[in-house]
C-alpha cells in the first residue's frame, strides 16, 4: 500500500523521498473520518530538503458514488437506477475533480480560509482523482460561542464571486435545472416515505407538498445566484487561528442563503433564538449591502423557507436514510433544527 501511495503522491508533490502512512492519525480531515478509511489516507511525507509534512490523500472516483447510491437505495432496484442515472441534484456528477478545480481556481484572497493544498491528480480514464492536502491539526467549532466571523466569511465569499463572476469559469460548478429537479423528486419522494417524517411536527405537511413540487419552487425567481459550498455545515469547518473550510466537492451556483441556513441547521442547537437572529441579519446586511441590492423582509424570509425546506428535503433525506446503516448521530440534531428555524422564519 505504501508504494502505491508513494507513486500518487509524487506526481501531486514531486520533491518528495519518502512516504510513511501515518497509523497515528486520529481523527481525519473530515472530524468523524478514520485514517484507515478505504479513500482517504493519512501519510507522512519526507521531503528532499529533509523536512517532512503530515498529509491526507483523499481518493474521489466514480465507485465512491456507486458504493452511495447502493447503500441509500437499500436495496431497492428503482431507488438504485435513479441515484445512478440522475443524482445530479444530490450533487454528485463530476465531484470526483470538482473539488480540486476548487482549489486550483479560488481567488488568492481566500486561500486563507482552505486547507492548504498541494496538488491533484487526475486519471479521467479511470474517472477518479487523489486531492493532497496538509493534514489539519486544528480544533473543530465546538464551544465555539461567536460565529459572526465566519458569517462574514460565507457572505464575502458570495458577494465577491456574484461580483466577478468571470472568477468561477474554471471551477466546474454544478448549475442545477427544473429538469434536474423533475427527475430528481421522485426518487427523493420514494426515499422520504420510508423515514419517519413526524419527527417534523407541524413541518411534516408542508414538506411533504414542499417534494411533490420541488421542481416547481426551484424555478421560482428568488434571490441571487453565487458561488455556493454547498455543504457547509459545522462537520466541514475547523479552525487553528483562522477559520476554514473544506470538502468543496459539492460547490455550485445558487443562493447564498443556502449556505447559511444550512451552517445555521448544523448548530441551532448551540445557540439562543437571539443569536440566530442576529447571525440571519449580519448576513443578510452584508452580502446584499456588498453587491449594491436592497431586499425586502418578505423576498428575505421567502428565500431562507425556501433554502430551509430544500436542504430538508434533499440532504437531510439522504443522511436520515444513510443513519440507518451507518452512525449519524447528528441527523437528531438536524431534524430538530429544521423545525425550530423554519418556526423563527415564521415569526419574523
Amino acid at each position: 500500500m505504501i508504494m502505491k501511495d508513494k507513486k500518487i503522491v509524487e506526481k501531486l508533490i514531486p520533491q518528495i523521498c519518502s512516504v510513511k502512512y501515518d497509523g497515528g492519525c486520529g481523527e481525519g480531515i473530515t472530524n468523524k473520518l478514520i485514517g484507515g478509511t478505504p479513500n482517504i489516507r493519512m501519510l507522512r511525507l519526507g521531503l528532499r530538503d529533509r523536512r517532512h509534512k503530515n498529509v491526507v490523500v483523499k481518493k474521489k472516483s466514480d465507485m465512491i458514488i456507486l458504493k452511495g447510491s447502493m447503500l441509500l437505495s437499500r436495496g431497492d432496484p428503482f431507488i438504485l437506477t435513479g441515484l445512478i442515472m440522475h443524482h445530479k441534484i444530490m450533487g454528485y456528477r463530476g465531484s470526483y475533480i470538482r473539488e480540486s478545480c476548487i482549489y486550483e481556481n479560488i481567488s488568492d484572497e481566500f486561500r486563507k480560509y482552505m486547507v492548504p493544498y498541494f496538488g491533484s491528480l487526475k486519471r479521467p480514464l479511470r474517472r477518479e482523482c487523489y486531492l493532497c492536502m496538509e493534514k489539519f491539526s486544528g480544533g473543530r467549532l465546538e464551544g465555539m460561542k461567536d460565529y459572526t466571523g465566519l458569517i462574514d466569511i460565507i457572505s464575502g465569499i458570495a458577494a465577491y464571486y456574484y461580483m466577478n463572476p468571470d472568477k468561477t469559469k474554471n471551477m466546474m460548478l454544478n448549475r442545477y435545472s427544473k429538469e434536474d429537479y423533475s427527475r430528481g423528486k421522485r426518487i427523493l419522494r420514494k426515499l422520504y416515505d420510508r423515514l419517519d417524517n413526524s419527527v417534523f411536527g407541524e413541518l411534516e405537511c408542508v414538506l411533504d407538498d414542499f417534494i411533490s413540487n420541488l421542481d416547481t419552487e426551484f424555478s421560482k425567481n428568488r434571490g441571487v445566484k453565487t458561488f455556493s459550498h454547498n455543504d457547509l455545515s459545522d462537520r466541514n469547518i475547523v479552525r487553528d487561528g483562522n477559520i476554514r473550510i473544506y470538502d468543496w466537492e459539492l460547490a455550485c451556483l445558487q443562493n447564498p442563503e443556502h449556505d447559511l441556513a444550512e451552517f445555521l441547521i448544523s448548530v441551532l442547537h448551540k445557540i439562543s433564538d437571539d443569536e440566530i437572529t442576529q447571525l440571519i441579519d449580519r448576513f443578510r446586511s452584508d452580502f446584499y449591502g456588498s453587491i449594491g441590492k436592497n431586499i425586502s423582509d418578505e423576498e428575505f424570509r421567502d428565500i431562507m423557507r425556501y433554502d430551509l425546506l430544500e436542504f430538508a428535503a434533499n440532504k437531510l433525506t439522504l443522511l436520515r436514510t444513510a443513519a440507518l446503516s451507518m452512525e449519524l448521530g447528528f441527523t437528531k440534531d438536524y431534524e430538530k433544527n429544521v423545525c425550530r428555524l423554519y418556526r423563527l422564519l415564521e415569526k419574523e
